[in-house]
């Protein structure tokens, strides 16, 4: 897994001064953290997000400090990067090995959605067929429809939220907050 806690970009800004990226991201904020429970009841209807038995055991990297364990940027970081072979001119999201970014969650489709990024530079995001959905701010996805989205906005797939990232918008953040703390 390429996946990454938001607080290891904080310790690679603060040893190097800067941060490498080279891809879009999306974030998955621990739940309840940075306003994720106000927009999961937004976006579905005042139901709580999952709680037991949501992530299988043993997925998640747990190697962090005590202060890291206490900051409230723990959410855990994706890049949305192209897997060797993969020949499609897409990236795709989904519960399976067999897909770009994996995201072992139980309620993600095996191929839940799928992320472009057009001759002009913007990214669109479309549902792959997902079974739980996919919804960009409170707009639910069409099938296979790509529709517009900037960095900083909320994206659900099935009840898990993430925030998508440019690499450039996605820098900044880690630096004002590392700057704050």
């Amino acid at each position: 897994m390429n996946e990454l806690y938001f607080a290891e970009y904080l310790r690679e800004f603060r040893a190097k001064g800067k941060i490498s990226l080279e891809s879009a991201l999306i974030v998955r904020h621990g739940d309840g953290e940075d306003g994720d429970g106000e927009i999961f009841s937004t976006v579905h209807g005042g139901e709580p997000p999952p709680q037991n038995g949501s992530e299988p055991s043993g997925q998640w990297r747990p190697s962090l400090t005590d202060r890291e364990q206490d900051s409230k940027h723990l959410g855990l970081v994706f890049p949305l990067v192209k897997r060797p072979g993969n020949a499609f001119d897409y990236i795709s999201v989904g519960r399976t090995s067999n897909v770009d970014v994996t995201l072992p969650l139980q309620q993600i489709s095996k191929f839940h959605a799928y992320f472009s990024k057009t001759p002009t530079g913007e990214y669109t995001i479309a549902d792959g067929g997902s079974k739980n959905g996919t919804r960009v701010g409170t707009r639910k996805l069409e099938v296979r429809t790509p529709v517009p989205v900037r960095s900083g906005e909320r994206i659900a797939l099935g009840p898990y939220l993430f925030t998508f990232y440019t690499p450039d918008k996605f820098a900044e953040l880690v630096i004002a907050k590392a700057i704050r703390s």
